[in-house]
């Protein structure tokens, strides 16, 4: 897994002013399965960050945005059904 994480932060290392419109193009126009498993993917990193105790300066609006959201959920993981 470790591999494929690393391809994901090179992509984003070297775009990061773009990484909006990476998800905007990954919505608009990928296959609704990926669309899917890249939800999964995003839910793991917010429930991740939301119960990091020890962010640093650089990531610590992100880790506050992250418990807001998991927060809004009510603590339940959602439900991405395979189909």
């Amino acid at each position: 897994m470790m591999e494929q994480a690393n391809k994901i932060t090179d992509i984003l290392n070297g775009n990061s002013m773009k990484a909006s419109k990476i998800g905007a193009e990954i919505a608009n126009f990928s296959h609704p399965t990926l669309q899917q498993n890249f939800m999964r993917m995003a839910v793991g990193f917010i429930k991740e960050q939301a119960t990091n105790g020890h962010p640093d300066g650089r990531n610590e609006e992100t880790v506050k945005l992250c418990k807001e959201i998991w927060k809004s959920w009510d603590e339940i993981e959602p439900c991405l059904p395979f189909i």
